[in-house]
């Protein structure tokens, strides 16, 4: 039998969605108003607000979404939004995911800030996020909030590109049981389960997941060394003293043995855990406060092949308070506070010299919203920062957001985000090889982006909505590996902070709802990349054109459909872990899931990533993404 190839396979997967589409529309309720209560965010300005009036692009997952992808990993979630990259690649630490927004992708992206309810998960070590590491499991998500473009006036630093909060479910006040199962190729199984009970007065939850899995082949056509082998355990509880207050804990950890790809660390073991309080109080409608502090401790040791065990351990206290207030009749909203955070390493193969490095930081920021008009807000947010690594930084950020016709909304804004050099790029001083010397910068100065950026978004109403979006961003000495002598067979390598890029941009999305359970959506994005030093990796690192599309559909009788796609155009790749620069051919990735629901609360599934192709590679790590598929069931027993 003739092999269908992926030119062929293109035009199934998107007659399967217009199909899906099509049995929808003829279906659908025409009471039905999609658009009849706009969906809310939290992170653009640190307080409730519609979607429309935000100052900044945003992008809502919502728990619909996140139950329907047949998403494996959390990176998953992200990968089918506009403006988003998303590459699954391996880092010679052991980090499992590239993401990064609106360009600039990396092992680990120093400017994208990746909070989890709030609190951050950003390593001050190197920077990024170690996705697979961290502490929140699928089955907890409640929402994922996507901020596109810079929010460090409200953030803080490394959030130039952007900010994801990935916001975790309340626990139920009954009691609920539930969990599920999943295996597929590739080694996969997963295992998870939950408790929730509580009363009036407060409520609390208990969730456990176990995931194993075989590592990707090698492009070689050998088995990976990326193996995983998972334990993730989480509590969240709720505590009402009076009806306007509400004190909450959250506590989890993580227990991961990994392969990772780097030949002198042939394997890993990542211990995890966080502690967080929280206290929010309502003085009236229009005036409230909230504080936070929280501690985490990261134990990461790598068994190297040559010369014993490599260990880090990372320690982070964070506290933060904040005062929301509307006045004037809410024609002002004004948000300020403050926050400390306190970052320790210890390692005696990182740091020779000096083992224990610190980064201490603190901030205040504040944000106001002005209604000037009936149908324009002005908005201005600004803070100030001080960190041991980057010195006194300041970040600020404006918008001008105008609603001339009902269901039609425009915005400009410009802003100012600096970057911190990471722990590592100040003090390292390691010797990475035998031949390899990395030593720290200790001048190294914060990288600078300015945006600005135009916005419209429309809809008619009822069903449909669409949206554009076009940048422009400066980055001023952007971080680079530079030599800084060679000595015989050994090579010293530094960092510098001597390049600057521009990226321009556009991003269009387009959505349309025939009914709660039936929808479709598209979205592109274009952007160029140039620097003053000509570097490929920044060039060409990123996909100058990527297109995604799909929807859902309820199939009746208990069944329903999701089918993503997406296009990434061809660029260049660079891997610090295994020192090599790839051109990475364009490629189309689809991923579907089909689910059938016998009864309430019972669920059973089969999913499938990578559809239209056998294996392909995305990124310079010498693996290749192979084609996965799962079967599942989750259950439900209570209200």
């Amino acid at each position: 039998m003739m092999k269908m190839t992926t030119r062929r396979r293109r035009p199934l997967v998107l007659a399967l969605l217009v199909a899906g589409a099509a049995s929808g529309a003829r279906a659908a309720d025409d009471a039905f108003e999609f658009f009849s209560e706009e969906a809310k965010v939290t992170t653009a300005s640190r307080r409730l607000e519609p979607v429309s009036e935000a100052p900044v692009a945003v992008e809502i997952v919502t728990a619909d979404d996140i139950r329907e992808s047949g998403a494996v990993n959390i990176w998953d979630l992200l990968r089918y939004r506009a403006g988003m990259d998303v590459i699954d690649g391996r880092s010679g630490e052991g980090n499992r995911a590239l993401v990064s927004i609106r360009g600039f992708p990396a092992e680990f992206v120093n400017s994208l800030l990746v909070l989890v309810d709030g609190r951050s998960v950003f390593t001050g070590l190197s920077g990024g996020a170690v996705w697979q590491e961290l502490p929140v499991q699928i089955q907890d998500i409640e929402r994922i909030e996507i901020i596109r473009g810079p929010n460090a006036a409200l953030y803080g630093s490394n959030a130039g590109l952007g900010v994801i909060n990935i916001i975790t479910r309340r626990p139920v006040p009954e009691r609920t049981v539930s969990g599920g199962a999943q295996g597929g190729n590739q080694g996969l199984h997963r295992e998870q389960a939950a408790f929730e009970d509580g009363g009036a007065a407060g409520a609390y939850r208990l969730s456990y997941t176990h995931k194993e899995e075989q590592g990707f082949p090698t492009t070689r056509g050998t088995a990976g060394q990326d193996y995983l082998f998972s334990n993730k355990g989480n509590f969240r509880g709720y505590w009402k003293p009076t009806e306007d207050s509400t004190v909450e804990l959250l506590s989890g950890g993580g227990w991961d043995d990994v392969g990772v790809i780097d030949g002198g660390n042939p394997s890993g073991r990542f211990r995890n855990h966080f502690e967080m309080l929280k206290h929010s109080c309502d003085f009236s409608p229009e005036s409230s406060v909230e504080a936070m502090v929280s501690r985490r401790e990261d134990v990461r040791t790598y068994d190297e092949t040559a010369g014993g065990l490599l260990t880090v351990r990372e320690i982070q206290y964070d506290a933060e308070a904040q005062h929301r207030l509307d006045w004037m009749d809410g024609a002002l909203h004004t948000v300020y506070g403050g926050n400390f955070r306190y970052t320790g390493v210890d390692s005696t193969q990182l740091f020779m010299n000096h083992p224990y490095q610190k980064n201490a930081m603190q901030r205040g920021f504040a944000s106001q919203s002005w209604q000037v008009l009936p149908r324009l807000n002005l908005v201005g947010a600004a803070s100030v920062e001080h960190t041991d690594t980057g010195g006194v930084e300041p970040a600020y950020q404006f918008a001008a957001v105008s609603r001339p016709w009902d269901s039609h909304v425009f915005r400009a804004s410009y802003a100012l985000a600096p970057t911190i050099p990471t722990i590592y790029n100040k003090a390292a001083d390691q010797r990475a090889s035998s031949s390899v010397l990395l030593i720290g910068n200790p001048s190294m100065v914060p990288q600078r982006l300015r945006s600005y950026e135009v916005s419209y978004q429309g809809s008619d109403g009822r069903r449909m909505q669409w949206e554009t979006n076009l940048f422009y961003m400066t980055v001023d000495r952007l971080s680079e590996t530079v030599v800084q002598s060679v000595a015989g067979p050994l090579t010293t390598l530094t960092f510098d902070s001597g390049d600057d890029a521009i990226a321009r941009g556009a991003e269009v999305k387009w959505s349309y709802r025939w009914s709660p359970r039936r929808s479709v959506y598209a979205n592109y994005t274009y952007e160029t990349i140039s620097d003053a030093k000509g570097q490929t990796n920044v060039r060409k690192g990123t996909p100058p054109h990527k297109a995604n599309l799909g929807g859902t559909t309820d199939l009746t009788r208990g069944f329903s459909l999701t089918l993503n796609a997406g296009y990434q155009d061809a660029h260049t790749l660079n891997s610090q872990a295994t020192g090599q620069t790839l051109d990475i051919p364009e490629y189309w990735r689809a991923d579907g899931r089909l689910a059938f629901s016998p009864a309430r609360g019972w669920e059973l599934f089969v999913a499938c990533q990578n559809m239209l192709q056998a294996r392909h590679v995305e990124f310079a790590d010498g693996l290749v993404v192979p084609r996965t598929y799962q079967a599942g069931v989750t259950a439900r027993f209570g209200p």
